[in-house]
């Protein structure tokens, strides 16, 4: 009697027995599952199949997936002028496979914990709220993607999934920075007035080499402990981190902003090196010299005016947009800079000098705000682009992630060199120009002149 195929996907777990044929042994733990019958006509694989589900979850699940990527296909062909070919499928799925498809997964099943790991790594790594879980774009995607997918809720995304992921690359991160002989910090405090409470943050960033390699750790991200920004209480917070991280006795400098309160706490109380940072006083070189000469000053009080005139009157925007178009410049918005940022004036004066045939037919259409822009002004503009645009480069420099305390003398040196060249360029239209370089090279000697 010739031997009936056996169709089931279980029998990609077990294998019948030899001395029994109503029994089944497991390929796995050679367990001996009965088949359900006393005959072969009354055989099932549901003690099986129940078996291998409850006892070898992660193999059953890893079958699974095989057998749907890869369903083995057998080819007929069918007698016909066409001679078309009919694909049809070795396996047939049982009334229980059907049923089951059905069902959404347990919470415990590895395929759901798999995904459910995929979506926490995406919330970190691209910076997605948790509620993302509950937005019906992301939930219809996942019921097409995954049908017997059961999303988690916010809260068990919040309270369990990334608190357990977090402490998982936590120990990881603390393993590999006891390897490390020497660690230098970044630090930096700051104000958030995103809520309606406002929130004072804390940031430490651990840096080392690692088998002659950089590596870079943030470390934390924390709530500053204390009413004020005392030096006292910051060194009590970064004392807190370095403990918590095991890295006190390895931390061999400290890099901060120039206030007064931060290298205080690090040289006073700490005890450690304190190294400026070197974008922060950049910073402070160009507001000294933005500052300090009137004509710059005028110069940027105009070209604020403008920007503000053509952003916040829907009439001039109008105006202005007709203006790119007859003038065949590109329509671009122009840009507003803020105080505590120096690189956006840069960015100011570098979209108003590219719309200045624009801004000029604009202003002449605009009867109820006048502003007079010379072309001295203009150049003057032109000539302020160059200057900051070396500026740009050595803050660009410095915030890469490549970037080491070892570029600060070179990167110093060029900018003075620059400036000291800026200065020999002697021409009538450049005074502003040159009396603004003078002052840079100044605020760039006292500040940074040890370098």
């Amino acid at each position: 009697m010739a031997t009936r195929e056996k169709r089931s996907e279980v029998w990609k777990h077990f294998t019948t027995s030899q001395e029994d044929d109503s029994k089944a042994i497991c390929l796995y733990c050679g367990a001996v599952i009965s088949r359900g019958g006393s005959c072969r006509s009354s055989y099932t694989t549901t003690n099986m199949l129940h078996h291998v589900k409850t006892r070898h979850p992660q193999q059953f699940a890893f079958a699974e997936s095989t057998s749907q990527a890869c369903s083995t296909e057998r080819e007929h062909s069918v007698a016909g002028p066409s001679q078309k070919k009919v694909k049809v499928s070795l396996l047939q799925p049982t009334l229980q496979d059907v049923v089951e498809k059905k069902l959404l997964y347990n919470s415990n099943d590895p395929r759901a914990q798999e995904f459910t790991t995929l979506i926490a790594e995406m919330i970190c790594v691209d910076m997605q709220p948790y509620d993302i879980v509950n937005n019906d774009g992301f939930g219809r995607l996942m019921s097409k993607a995954v049908p017997r997918y059961n999303i988690p809720s916010r809260k068990h995304m919040a309270d369990t999934v990334i608190p357990k992921m977090y402490e998982k690359v936590k120990n990881k991160v603390r393993e590999r920075l006891s390897n490390l002989d020497n660690v230098a910090v970044t630090t930096d405090l700051w104000t958030s007035e995103a809520s309606s409470q406002m929130n004072d943050f804390i940031s430490v960033t651990a840096h080392g080499a690692e088998l002659s390699q950089k590596v870079h750790f943030c470390l934390e991200v924390l709530p500053f402990d204390g009413d004020l920004h005392t030096a006292v209480n910051i060194a009590d917070n970064l004392l807190h981190i370095f403990e918590d991280w095991e890295i006190g006795y390895k931390v061999c400098a400290v890099v901060t902003d120039n206030a007064s309160n931060m290298k205080c706490a690090v040289r006073d109380h700490l005890k450690l090196p304190n190294i400026p940072c070197l974008a922060h006083s950049v910073q402070l070189v160009l507001k000294d010299g933005l500052l300090n000469q009137r004509p710059v000053r005028e110069l940027l009080a105009a070209f604020r005016s403008i920007v503000g005139h053509f952003s916040h009157s829907t009439a001039a925007k109008k105006i202005l947009v007709d203006a790119q178009k007859k003038v065949n410049e590109p329509q671009h918005v122009l840009i507003q800079d803020i105080a505590t940022r120096w690189d956006s004036t840069l960015h100011m004066l570098r979209r108003l000098v590219e719309q200045r045939l624009s801004i000029t037919v604009a202003l002449q259409n605009c009867s109820k705000f006048r502003c007079q822009i010379t072309a001295e002004n203009w150049l003057l503009a032109e000539q302020l682009v160059d200057l900051l645009t070396y500026f740009e480069d050595v803050t660009k420099t410095v915030s890469s992630e490549k970037a080491s305390v070892a570029d600060a003398i070179p990167l110093v040196n060029s900018l003075n060199h620059m400036l000291e060249m800026k200065i020999m360029e002697v021409k009538a239209v450049k005074d502003a120009t040159k009396s603004f370089a003078t002052d840079l090279k100044h605020s760039l000697g006292s500040r940074l002149g040890e370098l």
